[in-house]
């Protein structure tokens, strides 16, 4: 099996199997890329040729491109996967990654608005002209901002609503989540 196809293979099951979104693959596919990357610096044909001793090096190259901290978690969970995937499908007799470690950076927690800036958002859809309140664009966005405040929804999880996942008279909406969650 090549090295593109192990991938292939890898980020197929991860869809078919581990139910994992196309977004999440894309993610793991390009991080592999990054791995493809390092392997031919390093003048190593496949991801077999990898040892414990180059993981570290393999760091070094992630934040020498200049990644986040979470970027480089997870890129090496990416790699982690796909070696445990290699040593299970019987490509590999040792796992490189395992009980390798990256410290994360810590997370910040997005800001809350006050008070009068949430006041301020939810009044803005109807500010741009006096007789745009009676527009079907400002209630539609006056709607969309209402319904972002009340559910804590992804701006890309309210884009994604139909009219079958609301329900006005019970007063709920269901909602796909990030990882189709």
């Amino acid at each position: 099996m090549s090295e593109a196809q192990g991938i292939d293979h890898y980020l197929a099951g991860l869809l078919s199997e581990r139910g994992l979104s196309a977004n999440t693959v894309a993610g793991y596919r390009r991080d592999l890329g990054k791995l493809q990357a390092f392997l031919e610096l390093q003048g190593r044909k496949t991801p077999v040729a990898l040892s414990r001793a180059d993981v570290p090096r393999l760091l070094e190259f992630l934040r020498g491109q200049g990644l986040a901290s979470p970027s480089v978690a997870r890129c090496l969970a990416a790699c982690r996967g796909f070696y445990r995937f290699l040593l299970r499908e019987g490509h590999l007799r040792h796992d490189p990654f395992l009980d390798v470690t990256v410290p994360t950076g810590s997370r910040r927690l997005p800001k809350a608005l006050s008070i009068a800036e949430v006041q301020r958002l939810l009044d803005a859809p109807g500010r741009n002209d006096a007789g745009r309140g009676r527009h079907p664009e400002a209630l539609r966005d006056d709607a969309m901002l209402e319904v972002l405040y009340a559910t804590g929804l992804r701006v890309s999880e309210l884009v994604k609503l139909d009219l079958d996942t609301i329900n006005l008279s019970a007063g709920f909406l269901r909602a796909t989540g990030k990882g189709s969650k």
